[in-house]
């Protein structure tokens, strides 16, 4: 038998002999693929699908931006 024969043999009698680390493993992949997944279908179905809106081209931003926000000193601005 070549080596890779023999290594995969004695991992799966290792594993018939104590089940508990590829059950482990398996759930935790499972949890962790099911997680990403679950994560990324809501960001999909809420940033990244378009806007509802009847005339998408005309849409604006409008924020509103602090003093401090802004870079300008508040004690200048208050003497002028």
């Amino acid at each position: 038998m070549t080596d890779l024969a023999v290594e995969l043999r004695t991992a799966l009698r290792q594993w018939r002999r104590r089940p508990v680390l590829p059950i482990t493993v398996v759930v935790t992949l499972s949890a962790g693929l099911g997680a990403a997944i679950a994560v990324f279908a809501i960001a999909g179905a809420v940033v990244w699908r378009p806007l509802d809106a009847p005339d998408p081209d005309r849409l604006a931003w409008i924020a509103a931006q602090s003093v401090k926000d802004a870079g300008v000193d508040r004690r200048r601005a208050c003497a002028s």
